[in-house]
């Protein structure tokens, strides 16, 4: 009988606790003598302990236990003492001292970083992009933006104190030039981004639409635009002062919500909804129809203050709409339709 092997694959086991049929499964005894032998000397190495009332036992003789506790071998921490003893100052020592077990969960992110603070802490004195730091500590480009990593700095009282900025993906966009750029019209969807920039392309001079200069338009994508302090990012990289901003999405609860966070995660910019392109979809809808919701939405907390931006008659309408399961795309502005409505630039009022 090998206990030292049983007792090895016991532990293996990701189990805190046996059924005392799932040990006979594991065990494969002969028979129950040379089973209740098995288990009385795993009991007497300490790899298993019965658990629950004295009673609970299986009725035959001699009796077993129904459960069983697996009682894991305790690690040697020694090497792991004289590691952590050895990181740089400034981080966690003395926690990493009381939870061995931790250290060595954290180790292999935490020794490169330890070395880098001993060896080049001065380069945090420079900026560099979040990948780029990551590939100069770690030499893994992508390391510093998991959730693993992420989780290592902050039980060191590193986090967000790499130097390190964020790079999020560009903004596709078309600039009228041939002035200041006051006003940007963002879009949620890509189609109209792309048939409103080939118009503007095609029409130098036509520039207004449904009353509003636009000197040129982004393209949203969702909630891209709605990630925390993106479009005051791109503006900040535009020349001259921050534009205005107008947006435009779909017609339905997620449109809506969108919108909302759009102005919410840009607190330092002028953001409007484009409240004349919604009229506009809602004067087609009466020729055109509207389609139905295929995915489950929920009411927006912002949708007053969106109904609030149209007059009565228009917000009914709209309630009803949405009420109904059905939703308004900005597609229902087709090309024909929006060159129709796109006029010179001194005919607008912005």
């Amino acid at each position: 009988m090998d206990i030292k092997g049983l007792s090895s694959k016991i532990r293996r086991q990701k189990k805190t606790f046996l059924k005392l049929e799932e040990l006979r499964e594991l065990l494969c005894p002969d028979d129950y003598d040379s089973f209740y032998s098995t288990m009385a000397a795993l009991q007497e190495a300490g790899a298993l302990r019965p658990v629950g009332s004295a009673h609970d036992t299986n009725g035959m003789l001699p009796p077993l236990r129904l459960k069983y506790r697996v009682l894991r071998e305790k690690e040697d921490d020694t090497a792991e003492i004289r590691e952590i003893r050895l990181l740089a100052p400034g981080l966690n020592i003395s926690g990493y001292l009381e939870h061995p077990a931790l250290y060595r969960k954290h180790r292999d992110i935490l020794l490169p970083f330890s070395e880098y603070l001993k060896t080049r802490r001065t380069e945090l004195k420079f900026p560099m992009s979040v990948n780029e730091r990551s590939f100069s500590i770690w030499r893994q480009e992508k390391l510093l933006s998991c959730a693993a990593c992420r989780s290592v700095l902050r039980y060191n009282g590193w986090e967000g104190k790499l130097n390190a900025y964020a790079t999020p993906e560009p903004f596709f966009d078309y600039l009228c030039g041939g002035g200041p750029i006051g006003t940007l019209l963002v879009l949620e969807n890509k189609d109209t981004w792309y048939t409103l920039r080939r118009l503007l392309m095609n029409h130098l001079y036509r520039r207004n639409l449904f009353g509003v200069r636009l000197d040129g338009v982004v393209l949203g994508e969702g909630n891209k635009a709605a990630r925390p302090h993106a479009l005051e990012e791109y503006a900040s990289f535009l020349p001259g002062p921050a534009p205005r901003f107008y947006y435009f999405g779909d017609l339905d609860y997620t449109g809506i919500q969108i919108y909302q966070s759009v102005v919410d995660a840009n607190p330092g910019l002028e953001i409007r909804l484009f409240a004349s392109a919604y009229r506009a979809m809602l004067i087609r809808s009466r020729q055109a129809g509207t389609e139905a919701v295929t995915t489950s939405q929920s009411k927006p907390a912002g949708l007053v203050a969106f109904l609030s931006l149209f007059d009565a008659e228009e917000s009914e309408q709209i309630k009803r709409l949405l009420e109904s399961g059905r939703f308004l795309p900005q597609e229902i502005l087709t090309c024909p339709y929006l060159e129709s409505q796109l006029m010179e630039a001194g005919n607008g009022n912005v």
